[in-house]
């Protein structure tokens, strides 16, 4: 009877293992994802930037225009 409750006891702790292995795994997953985020926000970023500059280059055109 001793060794059945410490077969159950072992899979208790085995299912709890797996289980923080599959938290851990979604973690991972999280993390990267928010990394593809990161490098998502930083090319809208830098498209903007490009788009600001623009904007200034047109606006320099258009005074040189006018004088």
């Amino acid at each position: 009877m001793m060794e059945l409750r410490s077969l159950e006891q072992q899979m208790m702790e085995l299912r709890s293992l797996e289980q923080q292995m599959m938290d851990l795994k979604m973690m991972e997953l999280l993390k990267m994802e928010l990394k593809m985020m990161e490098l998502r926000k930083n090319l809208v970023l830098m498209n903007l930037e490009q788009q600001m500059m623009e904007l200034k280059s047109l606006e320099l055109k258009m005074m040189e225009l006018r004088s």
